[in-house]
C-alpha cells in the first residue's frame, strides 16, 4: 500500500500486463533480464502520462478485435464486422455513445486507429493490416457464412456430431 499515492486517483491507460511488473515490484524482485511488456503501476501512478496507450486483441485473422485505449480515447476495430468503435472517455465513461462516425472526432478516431496500426505493424501481427506505401488499413476478410444460423437445430450436440450415441433415453424422441 505504501508504494502507491493514498487518495489519489491515476486516469492514465494500463493493462493487465501491468500486474506481473506491478507484482515483481511489490516483491523487491528485479525486472533485470526480462523482457516484459507492462509497468509497474506504481511507477505509472507515480507519474500518471495521458499520452500512454495500452493494446489488446482478442482472437486473430477475420475473427479478430483490436483495441488502443489511452486517457482521453478508446478504439476498437471488430474485424468480423468491419466496425469501428471509438469513444471518449472522459465524456462518456460509461462508453455508451460510439463516435466511429462523428465528423468531430475523425481526426483523434484516425489518430489512436493509426496509433494501433503502428502497434500491431511493431509486433508484425500482418494478418490484421495491409501497407501501401506508408499507409497502413485494415485487412479486409470475406464475410463469414452464416446461412446456418436460419436453423435452429444447427450445430446442435446430438444433431450434427456425428459419432454421438443418438439413442440416449431423454437425447432422443424414441
Amino acid at each position: 500500500p505504501d508504494r502507491f499515492p493514498v487518495g489519489e486517483r491515476c486516469t492514465t491507460a494500463v493493462s493487465l500486463c501491468d500486474l506481473f511488473p506491478t507484482f515483481l515490484g511489490a516483491a523487491n524482485i528485479s525486472e533485470d533480464g526480462l523482457s516484459l511488456d507492462g509497468s509497474d503501476l506504481a511507477q505509472v501512478a507515480s507519474a500518471p502520462d495521458a499520452d500512454r496507450v495500452v493494446y489488446s486483441q482478442f482472437a486473430e485473422g477475420a475473427s479478430a478485435i483490436y483495441m488502443a485505449v489511452s486517457d482521453n480515447w478508446k478504439y476498437v476495430y471488430s474485424a468480423a464486422d468491419q466496425a469501428e468503435f471509438f469513444f471518449d472517455r472522459h465524456e462518456d465513461p460509461r462508453e455508451l455513445h460510439n463516435l466511429a462516425d462523428s465528423s468531430d472526432a475523425a481526426v483523434s478516431k484516425d489518430q489512436m486507429k493509426q496509433t494501433l496500426l503502428r502497434y500491431l505493424e511493431s509486433v508484425d501481427a500482418q494478418e490484421a493490416y495491409t501497407k501501401t506505401g506508408d499507409t497502413l488499413e485494415w485487412c479486409s476478410f470475406p464475410p463469414k457464412d452464416e446461412a446456418y444460423l436460419k436453423d435452429p437445430d444447427a450445430e446442435l450436440l446430438v444433431q450434427d456430431y456425428p459419432s454421438y450415441p443418438l439413442e440416449l433415453p431423454g437425447y432422443s424422441d424414441s
